[in-house]
This record gives structure tokens, sequence and C-alpha cells, in this order.
């Protein structure tokens, strides 16, 4: 057993043959961050018991540890559902207020707070005014990630397609590929039925706000921080999700040129918060949360092969095939795949000027961006 394997209180291997209990196995630092946000989602957000959400994780993950690993594991996490008093406080200040508490390291659940609400009426710290504010902040879809039915999520999100149940090392794969068309596709949808503004309007709110704060313009740098998240809650929390700035602020970020820590905290910040709006099998929390691993370049080849391979461009999709082709040649020059950039580039232009419509714009940025790649292989 190597050092980063758990055992059980009884300091026996998980895998010890001797155990007649269902099958337990080593247990890396890599395989608990995995499970991390499904155990924080049943167990907190939901609210099971701890025998319950492990139940699901077998069944989701086919993860498997004793209670004891799990407790060990939550007491590291700071994972508890015994909140203290001054963190309720926050919560309650923060909803009347009308903040925002997506971001909360430990989530308090609404009922909860109800509770704690109608104790400190009774004692006379809050008016009852505050009271019937803090019970239909719920109700009112504003910025509170509130507990969400399955059954809601499933008329707000598309479904994961199902397929032949693939095993090992690709199972976690199919699955991202899985959700990621269901995105591509809804992203789709958007564009044509109009966006909501640039679908760039998140990214370019964190670019401002790194801008700012280099500047040292602190106050506006928060602000335009505080915009980006705030419009991820409203295309989260609507009555139908809306994908296309948030994928649109995910690539740029995972696949752009621009590594910056903000922009990869951000990219944290949004995972979490699908996670507790719409859950983790929803196609959206299980993108984002594929993607704050970093897979092999021949993995990322992979996976825009399968979202932009057999999408063709037409009339009425124009401007989403061009936004999916441009981000992939970007993403080419991002990995130096210098001769998949050129292709990717080529290919788009030729096929939007087959159908009429590659736009003068389209085509001076295009033209540019291949100029410099042509350039760099020549270096090579």
């Amino acid at each position: 057993m190597t050092e980063h394997q758990e055992t059980d209180s009884s300091g026996t291997s998980p895998a010890s043959s001797e155990d007649p209990k269902p099958k337990r196995q080593a247990h890396t630092p890599a395989m608990w961050a995995k499970i991390q946000p499904t155990l924080k989602y049943y167990y907190i957000t939901m609210d099971m018991t701890l025998e319950e959400a492990m139940q699901k994780i077998v069944a989701e993950h086919d993860f498997h540890a004793t209670e004891n690993m799990y407790k060990k594991r939550l007491k590291t996490w700071g994972l508890t559902k015994h909140t203290k008093a001054t963190e309720k406080e926050k919560a309650l200040a923060r909803i009347l207020q009308n903040g925002p508490l997506t971001g909360d390291p430990i989530p308090i659940r609404h009922d909860k707070l109800v509770r704690y609400a109608k104790s400190r009426v009774k004692s006379g710290a809050l008016g009852s005014h505050h009271l019937k504010q803090i019970t239909k902040r719920n109700t009112a879809g504003r910025t509170v990630p509130h507990i969400v039915s399955p059954v809601t999520i499933a008329a707000r999100t598309p479904a994961v397609p199902q397929s032949v149940e693939p095993r090992g090392q690709f199972a976690e794969l199919d699955l991202f590929l899985r959700a990621q068309r269901v995105l591509v596709e809804k992203e789709r949808k958007e564009f044509l039925a109009g966006p909501r503004g640039s679908p760039l309007a998140i990214f370019l709110a964190l670019r401002k706000g790194l801008t700012l704060w280099r500047n040292q313009a602190f106050a506006a740098a928060r602000m335009s921080f505080g915009e980006a998240a705030q419009m991820t809650m409203e295309d989260l929390q609507g009555n139908e999700v809306s994908v296309s700035r948030i994928t649109c602020c995910i690539s740029s970020i995972v696949w752009g040129s621009e590594h910056e820590p903000v922009f990869l905290k951000f990219a944290e910040f949004m995972m979490n918060a699908a996670l507790e709006v719409l859950g983790p099998q929803s196609a959206m929390t299980i993108v984002l949360t594929h993607l704050q691993t970093e897979p092999s370049i021949e993995t990322q080849v992979r996976i825009w092969e399968s979202s932009s391979d057999n999408y063709e461009i037409s009339e009425e999709n124009v401007l989403h095939w061009w936004s999916m082709a441009q981000r992939r040649w970007r993403w080419s020059v991002g990995c130096e795949k210098w001769e998949l950039a050129a292709r990717c580039c080529r290919h788009a232009m030729s096929e939007a000027r087959r159908i009429n419509r590659l736009r003068p714009e389209m085509e001076a940025v295009a033209q540019s961006e291949l100029d410099v790649i042509l350039a760099r292989l020549r270096e090579l």
C-alpha cells in the first residue's frame, strides 16, 4: 500500500480480502477530490444522512469507502451540518442586504436560516418585517442557491443522452463528451433565438476586472468581478438555464491564451454555483467539473472533434458555427498545435465563403490570425 492510500480505523487496507463487506479500494487524494462535490451536494445541500450520501456515491461513482473514512474526509474539508451562529448571522445579513450567498465556504439551507431567523425575532434581535423578507427571498429567485428538485432540474436543463456503458478510464470522458454535446446544442439554439447581449459578456467583465486590479482600481475591479458573478447566477437560475455566456467564458478560460489565477478561480466558482443550483447530474455541472482537471492534449483534441466535426455550417447557424470554429483554432494555437490551427482556420473561412456568409470583419480577423500561425510554422 502506498503512502497516499487510505485505510479504515482498523488499520487494514480497504482492499483487504478478509473483509466480507462490499468491496473497498485504495483511495488516493485525487479520487476523494473527484467525489467531493457529489458528497457535498447530497450530504450538505440535500441534507441526506451520511449513509444515504454514501449509497448515492457508490451508485454514481462506484466509489467504496467506510463511514469512518468519510468522516475523516468531511472533517478535513470542513464540511459539517453544525453551522456556527456567526455564519448564520452573516448569511442573514447578506439576505437582508440583497447580497449573494453563493461562494460561502459552507452553504446554509434556506429553511434552516428561516428557523434561525424566527428565533432571532423572538429574542427581539430582528423585526417581524425582517422575517418576512427572509422568508420571501427563497421564492423570489434572486441569488440564493436553493434546493432544486430533480424534476425541476429536468424541466430546466437538457438531459444527458445515454450511451453504451463504457468501462474504466473511458467512463468519465464519455459522460463529459455526452454532456458537452448537450450544451453545444443548447448553445446553438440560443444563438438562433438571439443571445442575451454578447456571449462573451461574462469573460469580458472578468478581463476588465483584472485590468482594473492591475491598475490598482480595486473598488472598480471588485464591481466588475461581481458583475461577472451576477451574470453567471442569472443564467443558472432562470426559468430555463442559459448556457452561452457561461460556455464562452469557460472556453476562454480553459482554452484561451490567458491563464490568470483569477480566471481559474472564477472557473471554480462557476462549477460550485452550477453544482449548488442544478445538482451534480446536470450537463452544465458535469462539463464545468471535468474542465477543472487538466486533460492531455490528445484528450482535448478528441473533445473538440466530438463537439464540432459533425456540426455543419448553414444559413441559420453561421454565427454559432463560426464561434465554435474560432474557439477551436485558437485552442490549437494555445496548445502550439500549429498545423491543426492552420487547418481549422482555413476550413472555417472556406466553409463560410462556400455559403456566401464570410463577412469582411470575420475574414479580416481570421486571415490576420492565420498569418501569425503560418509565420510560426515557417519558424519550425
